[in-house]
């Protein structure tokens, strides 16, 4: 798996904006004596950061995919992440 990410830190405290692209394989078929590989791809753009006096952490975030060999592939995702730090 390859993961690449540019951000960018805002004027605004413990925040950033970035952009992410992601590449994988997975096998697939081991139970049918025919393994094969599926390629992945996707990109994804969002904000992280931190809420210091709330003991928060967040990162919201839109990706979609860039080549799938799977079927039924989601066309476009959203995505957030709140972590409570205690």
């Amino acid at each position: 798996m390859l993961h690449h990410t540019l951000a960018w830190r805002r004027a605004a405290p413990a925040q950033e904006l970035y952009l992410s692209l992601d590449y994988g394989e997975m096998r697939d078929g081991a139970d049918t004596g025919t393994p094969r590989w599926r390629r992945l791809a996707g990109a994804a753009v969002g904000v992280r950061g931190k809420l210091p006096r709330a003991n928060l952490s967040y990162d919201l975030l839109a990706g979609l995919p860039l080549s799938t060999s799977a079927a039924g592939a989601t066309p476009v995702f959203l995505g957030f992440r709140l972590v409570w730090h205690y």
